[in-house]
């Protein structure tokens, strides 16, 4: 009698593993539906080049093109001292591009103009980092592994 209980209760051990598990299948199946397949991040091929750069009187005039395969709708524009790590944006407010955005191999019709005297403390070689950005699904996607840097020798 005894042999025969133990024997039930390690059947029903077992099948309650097995229910547990054929739930937590379900439960995975039925949950990979809610996660998007392609998360919120840039194509590796988006790319901005620089054109007509200057940097005199502590302020930066510029042309972006886009060099890459993908529009590109905004771009964030950075500049710091030689050897400096952090670098502060020039461009607040100022990151989506006026006529929509660039399509692949197009250059900007007027040069940006952008005041950056209170980063341009004296004369001498700065670092300008330009790192396209897209807007999808009302929010910004700054493209981490496109930053383009640039030295420039600017004025005060």
């Amino acid at each position: 009698m005894k042999g025969k209980q133990a024997i039930s209760l390690i059947i029903s051990y077992i099948t309650i593993i097995v229910v547990v598990i054929a739930l937590a299948s379900i439960t995975y199946i039925s949950l990979q539906g809610y996660i998007p397949l392609n998360s919120l991040q840039c194509q590796p091929e988006m790319h901005l080049a620089v054109y007509n750069l200057s940097c005199t009187n502590g302020v930066v005039k510029l042309k972006l093109q886009n060099d890459g395969l993908f529009n590109v709708s905004a771009a964030y524009i950075r500049l710091g001292k030689e050897g400096r790590e952090v670098r502060s944006q020039i461009n607040k407010n100022q990151e989506y591009f006026s006529k929509g955005a660039l399509a692949p191999e197009e250059i900007m019709a007027s040069p940006l103009i952008l005041p950056a005297g209170n980063i341009i403390t004296e004369d001498g070689y700065y670092i300008l980092e330009i790192q396209p950005a897209l807007f999808k699904k009302s929010r910004f996607i700054a493209c981490e592994k496109s930053i383009a840097s640039e030295r420039i020798y600017c004025t005060r």
